[in-house]
């Protein structure tokens, strides 16, 4: 899996299966195999009520072709 959000905005990553990271990493994606697990920050600060936002795999096109993008999980922002 290559994950990334739909609008390619940064999200922090503080931990993966093997514990928390000595420090948080900003990253705009994540490559993932099976059974691996990250825990992640997403800031919504920035994006207006209503919207929604949908965290994507990049699935590589066969023989070199267009990426696929599938999406996984989608995020509906909110007021607090």
């Amino acid at each position: 899996l290559n994950l990334t959000l739909a609008d390619n905005a940064p999200f922090t990553i503080i931990g993966s299966d093997v514990g928390y990271l000595p420090e948080p990493v900003t990253a705009t994606w994540i490559l993932m195999s099976q059974g691996e697990r990250y825990s992640v920050i997403v800031d919504f600060t920035n994006y207006e009520p209503g919207i929604r936002l949908q965290l994507q795999n990049h699935y590589p096109g066969e023989m070199g072709g267009v990426a696929d993008l599938i999406p996984i999980l989608q995020f509906r922002v909110s007021m607090s």
